[in-house]
């Protein structure tokens, strides 16, 4: 995937006279409910994490030997803000006194593992739930 987006970037750069290209890295993906769900929202997948996380590296790697000066690229690093967010401790507790009572646990949830927030069955019966405040 890394190559391709290499050789994406590469074309904007030259081909299409792009001069700022704003490149985002990956957030820890095994911190979203699509693999917490699995763990019970205990925890986050370390797999997913790892993947992350080598993506991320050979990012950096291409775009340091695309752009040496960092002058048409840029990159916006999502990661480190959701990593520091999701993985804290403190905001997991049960405490009131939190914004987010679980920040690995979704506030829309489906009922099966494979629908979606805010389907409906052929009566218009929700299909899933919804937290108090969202």
């Amino acid at each position: 995937m890394v190559r391709e987006l290499r050789e994406q970037l590469r074309r904007l750069r030259d081909e299409a006279g792009m001069r700022r290209v704003v490149v985002t890295n990956l957030h820890p993906m095994g911190c979203t409910p699509t693999f917490t769900r699995l763990l019970n929202y205990t925890g986050c997948d370390p797999l997913a994490n790892a993947g992350a996380a080598q993506h991320n590296a050979a990012l950096r790697s291409v775009l340091a030997a695309l752009d040496p000066n960092n002058r048409t690229f840029l990159l916006l690093d999502v990661h480190t803000p959701f990593a520091a967010f999701l993985l804290n401790d403190d905001n997991n507790g049960d405490s009131d006194n939190k914004k987010f009572k679980s920040t690995l646990r979704p506030c829309c949830e489906s009922f099966r593992p494979d629908g979606y927030c805010g389907e409906e069955d052929e009566n218009g019966t929700r299909q899933y739930t919804l937290c108090d405040d969202p």
